[in-house]
């Protein structure tokens, strides 16, 4: 056994004898007054370490707390937590938080932790402004148990002058639900402090102890607040139809500011609101604040129908000085007239001369948005030749809009600036001109090689989207030009009535090109199925890489009309992966039936007889 465990035992032993004896707390006191300070904080170790057997001595440990020493100070504390604090030392603790040395303060508060009550929790907070960072921690770490087992605790520090403090008594009281229901007005009156995180606790907490709907004024001036605009959208977000309607006023005049913050949940809920929340939001399209009126304008556009009243005031913000005005107006209208919902006989020439202009805006998101707006009227081709000129803008959302613009009988003149469009670098442009040039039919094959460019974009480009609608625009054109186009594009020309290997020139192309080719054209589906007759002539090359790709691209099209041909390429002498991939098109077409006996396990394709393990000819 050590020396110093034998010490300790040995102080221990007498202790105990000390105090059991009847004149014990006199010879402890003559220890504690000791002049000697390592004396008085060895008696008091000693005593901390006798725990419930030293209670009787706990007032004599409570008075050194006013030592002149640090550490018999600390020691006194530490004592006295291994004793059990009783209320008076509870009090004498609390004072030891204003101690002028650090280590005091924080024995004061580990001590207190486990005892700490609602009169004496404030005191507790206050070491939330202390100097020691060590302090602060052991606070904010111990305040959320604290006031999860004491709501009367989690109360008072809603007015403390910590905002750590007012945050976690709000999130405490929030998580007890509507048992909290008597301090809900102590939590709505947290919505206006000067601190932006006690307010999102205090919104939060509303929302759980179902506070909002007393609390919807002061939430819906929460909306302009940076700090906490999303919370108090989502906590009103769940009010009730009848709730929201009374609040429209307060939603627009949110809108109604310099300031952009707010604006996006007030007009979530204004929408919501249907026509009630269009009704509220009218007349900020005459307000000073371009945001405000950019608002304004956006709300009423989804309205549709049920905001046509406003259609010619939204009408003239599409000349309106700010760039978001506009953008939003134009959107709007473009909302407002989509899917047929305004009869353009009824439409005033106003709306209609301002969405020609709009077309013409310098402004990318403008421009885009008008000629959406006149190509769901179906007044595109009024404006044909000032949408062909937005073809080539620099922003990729006003070409594609350009392009769908000329989508139609009118946009035969500006064929060419279409078939360009075909190579631009914009994927939804590539698509919106092939749109156009199909919807232009076959006026628009013939000219500036259009069914060539169609088939350029449908076997080559990256984009699945722009290539299917390349194949639906080739469809539209007249079948002779769009085939030779695909053909070529395949490396293919007419001989006739069959399709053959071009042999000469840029367009011939080698046999591992020409595969590509007719996989490309297969991924298309069923869309390309009329273009399979170009490919079933292939089922007769010399070379069978391309019989494979032939068999591949048909049973991909869909192209029933060729099984009986498919059927052929499974005759004996032919390589087992021309005869293979003959039988696993018949099953993609359906016709598992014309499969050969033999080839019906792709497994087996190893036992076919007559020495077929080679692919030469």
């Amino acid at each position: 056994m050590g020396r110093a465990v034998r010490r300790r035992l040995v102080a221990r032993g007498i202790l105990a004898a000390t105090c059991a004896h009847p004149g014990g707390e006199e010879v402890a006191e003559a220890l504690l007054n000791s002049a000697c300070h390592e004396t008085r904080r060895r008696v008091l170790q000693s005593i901390g370490q006798l725990g419930a057997e030293a209670a009787s001595l706990a007032g004599l440990v409570a008075a050194r707390l006013r030592d002149p020493h640090g550490d018999v100070r600390r020691q006194a504390i530490a004592a006295l937590g291994r004793i059990g604090a009783s209320v008076p030392c509870v009090q004498d603790l609390v004072r030891c938080l204003r101690d002028r040395e650090v280590s005091v303060r924080e024995a004061a508060v580990a001590a207190l932790v486990p005892v700490v009550d609602a009169v004496h929790v404030g005191a507790l907070a206050d070491c939330l402004m202390d100097t020691s960072n060590k302090v602060r921690t052991v606070v904010a770490k111990a305040l959320p148990s604290i006031l999860a087992l004491n709501a009367e605790a989690a109360a008072v520090l809603l007015q403390h002058d910590a905002p750590v403090a007012r945050r976690e008594a709000v999130a405490s009281l929030g998580q007890r639900g509507r048992a909290v229901e008597r301090w809900s007005a102590a939590l709505g009156a947290r919505l206006s402090d000067r601190d932006g995180r006690v307010r999102r606790a205090a919104i939060r907490a509303l929302v759980e102890c179902g506070g909002v709907g007393d609390f919807a004024a002061p939430l819906v001036r929460l909306l302009q607040d940076n700090d906490c605009q999303e919370e108090a959208a989502r906590a009103l977000s769940g009010l009730g139809a009848s709730e929201l309607e009374a609040l429209a006023p307060l939603l627009a005049q949110a809108l109604d500011g310099p300031l952009p913050c707010g604006r996006d949940g007030s007009v979530g809920l204004l929408v919501r609101l249907g026509p009630r929340g269009a009704s509220a939001v009218a007349p900020l399209l005459d307000s000073r604040h371009a945001g405000a009126r950019a608002a304004a304008a956006f709300v009423l556009g989804l309205q549709g129908k049920a905001s046509l009243e406003w259609l010619p005031r939204i009408a003239v913000l599409v000349a309106d000085i700010d760039a978001s005005v506009r953008t939003a107006a134009a959107e709007s209208l473009a909302s407002m007239c989509k899917g047929g919902a305004v009869e353009v006989s009824t439409m005033p020439d106003s709306v209609v001369h301002a969405l020609g202009a709009a077309a013409e805006d310098a402004e990318a998101s403008v421009a885009s948005a008008a000629l959406v707006a006149l190509q769901d009227l179906g007044i595109s081709e009024r404006f044909a030749r000032a949408a062909a000129t937005r073809i080539r803008d620099i922003a990729p959302e006003v070409r594609a809009a350009a392009a769908r613009a000329l989508a139609g009988q009118w946009g035969a003149p500006f064929v060419d600036v279409l078939v360009l469009a075909l190579r631009d670098e914009d994927p939804s442009v590539r698509s919106a001109a092939a749109g156009a040039l199909g919807a232009v039919g076959p006026a628009a094959g013939g000219r500036s090689g259009a069914a060539g460019g169609l088939a350029d974009v449908m076997l080559g480009d990256p984009v699945p989207g722009a290539r299917l609608a390349a194949c639906e625009a080739l469809k539209a054109l007249e079948p002779r030009l769009a085939l030779a186009a695909v053909a070529r594009r395949c490396g293919l020309e007419g001989a006739g009535e069959r399709w053959v290997a071009i042999v000469g020139g840029e367009a011939a192309l080698d046999s591992s090109r020409r595969c590509h080719a007719l996989a490309a054209l297969g991924s298309l589906g069923p869309t390309a199925e009329p273009f399979a007759v170009v490919v079933v002539d292939q089922l007769c090359e010399h070379d069978w890489g391309l019989r494979v790709a032939a068999a591949g691209a048909l049973g991909a099209l869909g192209a029933t009309g060729c099984a009986p041909r498919l059927q052929a390429m499974q005759r004996p002498g032919l390589p087992p992966t021309v005869r293979l991939a003959a039988a696993a098109a018949l099953r993609r077409l359906g016709c598992a039936e014309l499969v050969d006996d033999c080839l019906q396990e792709p497994g087996r394709a190893g036992l076919l007889p007559g020495g077929l393990g080679s692919d030469s000819p």
